[in-house]
């Protein structure tokens, strides 16, 4: 069973795995994961430093509704 699994698909270089990881984002900032959320064990930023995140950076972490309220 595991060598039929391990014939599935193709490989991918180096540089398609970064893109499928986002490994190319190295700039972004690896905490806080989560902006504008209570009520998690970890600790989350505000919303206002959500907004001067980089949009590749974005799309990384978990954000609050109220970051969106006007």
């Amino acid at each position: 069973m595991k060598k039929s699994i391990l014939f599935l698909g193709k490989s991918l270089d180096k540089k398609t795995q970064k893109n499928i990881n986002g490994g190319m984002f190295s700039n972004c900032p690896s905490s806080p994961t989560c902006y504008g959320v209570s009520g998690v064990p970890t600790p989350c930023g505000t919303c206002e430093q959500y907004h001067l995140l980089p949009q590749e950076c974005k799309m990384r972490v978990k954000v609050g509704v109220s970051c969106f309220q006007q």
